[in-house]
């Protein structure tokens, strides 16, 4: 019988602690921010401050495991993280007379997620054996998904016992330090040596095969839509539950829940030669989730959003994801796909900026909502891209 050696489990451990820890600080920044500055365009530039430090700093932690420890660069990386969010707890009201604040904010915890993830996904390839790789991912993945449920639980459970909850987002950030830390410890005790090859970077821009054509114009299509979900949805929905931090928990840990059941059905039912044609429905459905939430009202519509984005999100991304693993595999050709992990997270990141700073930008020009309309709009043309590309590429090559 396979079971998983203790650096296997430590990863895992690893892993759903930093989850955890995410799944209630990203959401409760975004709306910490929101609350102060009470304004959509400015917590979306903090967004967009984030994800431009995401990538550079993932290229820096690649070059930095060519010399260094990959626990050395993840704990790095959380160093910055931890940083961010003691600055948040120390200027907390200072963001409503001085924006700029929250910005510093942004850029150390792009900083930080930055080296942090590169580490993370190389140690989540290169540490399980061959043997107990699938045990591994599905343990990773379980215990991935109760933290995403737990983590929104806890923050209820939290906002429902303070007096308000600007009190309760400040316990939330002290909470999450103190898991950053103990993973920080964790990973400094992992005896983990590895050093990453030498790999191409600025070359893999230059025109390439078709495939990874493809693959650079999708990671940017994907990601131009996929902002709209990681950044925009969240916002909305908290002011369609009336700026309630404690409801917007449980609906989190719904639609978390909602999500986890649609992957279990999804890997068990979508079979190999159905892949492609799920992503199709996938996107489809998540694009329908977009003008649901942007067009309407209600706490009941922002439900019906949560409902069909979690039922679409397993049936588009998990063709995606084989999608682009298949390309960097049969583009890296000495088996060496750091470069091109790297490329396309640079990529996938001008995607999200590119649509969230639309937002941003005709938020100059017209009222609210229509210049949230307009950007739904455009995100959603992300995502139609992505289909149009990915069904002519079908008709040629083999994609999964």
């Amino acid at each position: 019988m396979i079971t998983l050696v203790s650096k296997e489990k430590q990863i895992i451990y690893m892993n759903a602690l930093f989850t955890f820890a995410m799944s209630m600080g990203n959401v409760f920044v975004n709306v910490f921010v929101y609350s102060y500055t009470q304004s959509l365009e400015l917590t979306l530039l903090y967004a967009c401050i984030r994800y431009f430090f995401i990538p550079i700093f993932s290229l820096i932690g690649g070059r930095m495991s060519t010399k260094h420890d990959l626990t050395r660069i993840l704990s790095i990386g959380l160093v910055f993280m931890t940083g961010a969010f003691l600055y948040l707890l120390w200027i907390q009201d200072g963001i409503a007379e001085a924006v700029w604040k929250a910005f510093i904010v942004a850029g150390l915890t792009g900083c930080g997620e930055g080296l942090f993830w590169y580490a993370m996904n190389v140690m989540n390839q290169k540490t399980p054996r061959i043997e107990a790789r699938s045990l591994f991912l599905s343990n990773m993945g379980l215990l991935n998904g109760i933290a995403n449920i737990f983590a929104p639980v806890v923050t209820a459970v939290i906002l429902g016992n303070v007096e308000t909850d600007m009190f309760g987002y400040s316990m939330i950030f002290t909470l999450v330090i103190v898991l950053f830390i103990v993973v920080a410890y964790m990973s400094l005790r992992l005896s983990y040596v590895y050093r990453t090859p030498s790999f191409p970077f600025l070359e893999l821009f230059k025109k390439g095969s078709e495939k990874w054509e493809y693959q650079k114009k999708t990671a940017v299509l994907h990601s131009l839509r996929e902002c709209y979900t990681m950044a925009l949805s969240g916002l909305l929905v908290f002011r369609m539950l009336n700026n309630s931090g404690e409801i917007l928990s449980y609906y989190n840990a719904l639609i978390s829940s909602i999500v986890i059941a649609s992957y279990w059905v999804v890997g068990r039912k979508v079979r190999h030669a159905m892949i492609i044609n799920a992503l199709y429905i996938g996107s489809f459905g998540l694009l329908a989730s977009m003008l649901i939430l942007s067009f309407s009202q209600g706490a009941l519509m922002a439900l019906l959003f949560g409902i069909i984005n979690a039922i679409s999100t397993p049936l588009y991304f998990n063709g995606f994801q084989m999608i682009r693993m298949r390309v960097f595999t049969e583009e890296a050709k000495d088996g060496n796909i750091t470069g091109h992990i790297i490329a396309s997270e640079f990529l996938m990141n001008i995607g999200r900026i590119l649509g969230l700073g639309t937002i941003v930008i005709l938020a100059r020009s017209f009222p609210d909502p229509a210049y949230i309309q307009l950007g739904t709009i455009f995100m959603a043309l992300g995502g139609i891209g992505v289909v149009i590309l990915t069904y002519r590429m079908s008709k040629k090559y083999e994609l999964v």
